[in-house]
């Protein structure tokens, strides 16, 4: 029997809460008890556990949204450019470079804006939408406390300076886990449509 609309939306936003909870208690783990020996439990790095984690999901929003593009239905090209937005995303995330937070922001609100507006209206556009809330919170948590931990002359081997890093770096693996479930659903809804269509021009035939 297969899975319900609701209860695959249901099944995005647990899997996004229960890897939030284990991404938060292995980096408070990794601070409080091991001094932040073990890298992997970090999610400050892309070579950790959750740091792959939030890199995977990325990817899988790019596969997605491509394919997406390459089924029959509206709006190809925007599916199809944000595609192409995230994967720039994703090569910044992983090459890291000086300034990465402000070379990748136009991209970043170029990809907001297709997030917000692509899918179809209903419960996925929804679940859309509550990605991209998620993943602007963590951005302006970033700024916003980045600011306030340099005011305050805390360093990286504080709980003030933990705690920003682990509300940003969870919003970001959040969000980006949202976005790769509900633009999975959006790729499976229009493969449907399609399949549909092609067994009605067979059928006329």
């Amino acid at each position: 029997m297969g899975v319900s609309r609701a209860g695959l939306l249901l099944c995005a936003r647990a899997t996004a809460v229960v890897v939030a909870i284990a991404a938060t208690t292995a980096q408070l783990v990794d601070f409080g008890v091991y001094g932040q020996r073990l890298q992997a439990l970090s999610m400050m790095t892309h070579d950790s556990i959750f740091g792959a984690v939030s890199l995977g999901a990325l990817g899988v929003a790019i596969v997605a949204a491509f394919g997406a593009a390459l089924l029959k239905g509206d709006r190809r090209v925007e599916f199809a450019f944000l595609a192409v937005l995230l994967a720039m995303l994703l090569a910044l995330r992983i090459w890291q470079p000086p300034h990465v937070l402000a070379l990748g922001l136009p991209f970043s609100i170029a990809a907001g804006v297709l997030l917000w507006t692509v899918a179809p209206p209903g419960a996925t556009r929804r679940l859309l939408r509550e990605g991209c809330v998620v993943l602007v919170g963590a951005f302006v948590i970033h700024g916003v406390g980045a600011w306030v931990v340099q005011q305050l002359g805390l360093g990286p081997d504080t709980w003030g300076y933990q705690l920003k890093a682990v509300i940003k770096h969870v919003g970001e693996l959040s969000g980006w886990i949202i976005v790769a479930f509900a633009l999975t659903v959006v790729a499976h809804d229009r493969a449907g449509v399609s399949s549909r269509s092609s067994v009605t021009r067979i059928r006329a035939y």
